[in-house]
């Protein structure tokens, strides 16, 4: 129920904040923006392991990069951890996550594992 609440109040200021700064929008236009500022948010804030909140420093703790420079290997090990960061740690279980890339990356063909 508080995750319903939290939702519904995040929406309601995104969308003032929207409207605040781009009155023009259509309303398809607006509910893009929002999804596209709560993905923001989520991928600013989310724990990747090893104290690193976010994928900017995720991306500088396990590879001493940002985030615009990862090879697409590396964005995939980050994105394998979301679910399970601990589990999922590259630096703990550096076997357990190759695995998991098996199936993140079995139709890539541009990447060596």
């Amino acid at each position: 129920m508080k995750e319903i609440v939290m939702a519904i109040k995040i929406d309601d200021y995104l969308e003032a904040q929207i409207d605040k700064e781009n009155p023009s929008l259509s309303s398809s236009e607006r509910q893009r923006e929002i999804k596209n500022r709560i993905l923001e948010m989520y991928l600013n804030y989310v724990f990747l392991g090893n104290n690193a909140y976010g994928v900017e420093a995720a991306a500088n703790t396990y590879y001493g990069k940002k985030a615009k420079d990862l090879t697409v290997l590396e964005s995939s090990v980050l994105a394998s951890t979301f679910q399970l960061p601990s589990t999922f740690n590259p630096y703990r279980n550096a076997e357990r996550i190759m695995g998991r890339l098996d199936v993140v990356l079995v139709d890539d063909k541009d990447v060596q594992i």
